[in-house]
């Protein structure tokens, strides 16, 4: 027979699995930062007309017609 759990050793289980759970947490929370930036940056990036942009822009709806 295995051996018996204490008190304590359940409340070590629990702990350590809350701590794995916040480190994902924390690791999501990092991902959907850096996803969220890149989307605002390309928001940005549209919104300010650089003159490459234009010149760009003319070329692919020229293509498109």
């Amino acid at each position: 027979m295995g051996k018996q759990l204490t008190i304590y050793d359940i409340i070590w289980e629990i702990e350590s699995e809350k701590m794995k759970a916040g480190i994902k947490l924390a690791h999501l929370k990092i991902d959907c930062m850096a996803l969220n930036i890149e989307r605002l940056s390309k928001h940005l990036g549209t919104l300010r007309r650089e003159p490459y942009q234009d010149s760009f822009n003319k070329r692919i709806n020229a293509r498109a017609k």
